[in-house]
């Protein structure tokens, strides 16, 4: 009789889905953040030079903010596979495919 994945398997993945979620939504917040500070700035610019400086402060945080999104995807990414694989694994082992540990 086949069973399926083990339920800690399932959840380790579901958990995995929702904390890159969560991240991900964090990401978005901070990215709306300083697009609505550079509005601001730019806004109240009264010169070229304003402008420059505000695009200058928005570029600088933005590849600050593009740093930390890269290494939070390549975790969740990793973090992702590695459950997948354990409930696949679970479950390929458990229809008879493979051999248990």
């Amino acid at each position: 009789m086949a069973q399926s994945p083990t339920n800690d398997n399932v959840a380790e993945l579901f958990n995995s889905f929702n904390e890159a979620s969560r991240r991900w939504l964090g990401c978005f917040e901070a990215e709306a953040k300083l697009t609505s500070e550079l509005t601001a700035k730019l806004t109240a610019a009264r010169s070229v030079p304003d402008v420059m400086a505000a695009y200058q402060e928005w570029g600088t945080r933005q590849l600050e903010v593009l740093g930390g999104e890269t290494k939070h995807l390549l975790d969740d990414a990793q973090k992702l596979m590695q459950s997948g694989a354990h409930v696949a694994l679970t479950g390929w082992q458990s229809n008879g495919r493979g051999t248990s540990t």
